[in-house]
């Protein structure tokens, strides 16, 4: 039963299932979003006579429909290939080689030959802070990352520990689902930014003739829409 995990497989297996859930939330956001712009636009904007802004808005959006699904499946592939390199720009974190730390290396190989697993590549993050993390979402992007300070005021014992424990994130799918999360959360809050962002600067002009009462109502469950969006998506992060 998804949410119920009675071992480390029905976890690894719970933690797919979330991870399609998530992709396929991703799309539904993406949508739900467009559709809320394009209520906001032809409120503002104004529709044809003999038409309302929800049927004009309904119109667009299936003409849209293929060209957004290109574009969140777009935003997907990008997020999944470059989610390592933007997370190491972010953190300040750089490779570690073999030469680098060999002490380390042997820890981590070990661990992952008792756990049947591919090594995974190791970082460091020039930090006085204990920290550490796994990124990536495949076997060639898979990534542990340390501290300097983790590394200096921890024996090798409890570095061992700590790179056993994100071994088990990686391995569980923890890492993965994280990382779907976060490119769920990076698509709707930018759009949302954009959109508040660049209405906050407009002045809505609503008279009081019915048609111009329609746009406002359109323009009013627009915002509700987009706003419902972006809070999913801050949730989700």
């Amino acid at each position: 039963m998804l949410g119920q995990a009675f071992g480390l497989y029905s976890h690894m297996r719970n933690n797919r299932i979330r991870s399609g859930f998530l992709i396929a939330g991703l799309f539904l956001l993406v949508y739900v979003t467009v559709w809320g712009l394009l209520l906001v636009g032809y409120g503002y904007g104004g529709v044809p006579r003999g038409t309302t802004a929800y049927a004009e808005a309904g119109r667009t959006f299936w003409r849209w429909l293929p060209f957004t699904t290109l574009a969140a499946g777009a935003w997907v592939f990008i997020g999944f290939r470059i989610n390592v390199g933007l997370i190491g720009a972010v953190s300040g974190a750089k490779g570690l080689t073999r030469e680098d730390n060999p002490k380390l290396y042997r820890m981590l190989e070990n661990l992952c030959i008792s756990r049947g697993l591919t090594v995974p590549k190791l970082a460091i993050v020039e930090s006085e802070a204990l920290n550490a993390f796994a990124s990536g979402v495949n076997d060639k992007q898979f990534t542990v990352t340390v501290t300097s300070g983790l590394l200096a005021q921890l024996n090798d014992a409890e570095v061992e520990a700590v790179l056993a424990h994100e071994l088990t994130h990686i391995r569980n799918g923890d890492v993965r689902l994280m990382i779907i999360a976060v490119v769920i959360a990076g698509v709707i809050s930018l759009i949302g930014e954009i959109v508040f962002r660049g209405l906050s600067r407009s002045r809505m002009r609503i008279s009081s003739d019915d048609s111009k009462k329609g746009s406002g109502v359109a323009i009013l469950i627009g915002f509700a829409v987009i706003a419902l969006a972006w809070f999913l998506a801050v949730v989700i992060r």
